[in-house]
């Protein structure tokens, strides 16, 4: 007897095929990035890919985990992906990742400058304005079969390293 297994984040078939679309702006969801106040986006599916488009004339900072997004993002613990232990010891070679101020995010320039899809699977990002006031975004973004609740958590808690 077979057994299916569930689709989840390592299920190639579901990266091979086009995406569901999605799209959300924050001109038309009444939000704008603040400098003090990152926006969740939660996708309805796990990404194929996405890209983000400012349409403001300040930088936007994208990330993955809300303290990632405002420069507080840290890693503790054991990485799932590749086992390595990142509890403090003498002589480590990653003291930085160890900090709660680690910068886990992208800059996305000011308006018309930059666009870039994204090859990331994820189940959210967090985006923020990268210094005083605020900016108009839009995402894009291919969704998956895969049902949030078949990833793995992105959060630096469990020691996954640079998301925050």
């Amino acid at each position: 007897m077979s057994q299916w297994v569930k689709p989840n984040h390592n299920f190639v078939p579901e990266y091979q095929a086009s995406g569901l679309p999605f799209v959300t702006s924050s001109n038309l969801s009444g939000e704008v990035a603040s400098a003090g106040n990152p926006i969740k986006i939660d996708f309805p599916g796990i990404t194929r890919w996405f890209e983000v488009h400012n349409h403001g004339t300040g930088n936007l900072r994208v990330g993955f985990t809300e303290l990632g997004v405002k420069g507080q993002g840290a890693v503790s613990g054991s990485n799932p992906v590749d086992g390595y232990d990142f509890a403090p010891r003498t002589g480590a070679t990653y003291p930085k990742q160890q900090q709660a101020n680690h910068n886990n995010f992208f800059v996305v320039p000011a308006s018309g400058s930059f666009q870039t899809r994204w090859e990331l699977k994820t189940d959210q990002i967090w985006i923020s304005h990268h210094s005083d006031g605020n900016t108009d975004f839009s995402v894009i973004a291919g969704i998956t079969n895969i049902p949030v609740q078949n990833f793995l958590p992105l959060t630096g808690s469990v020691g996954i390293r640079g998301v925050g």
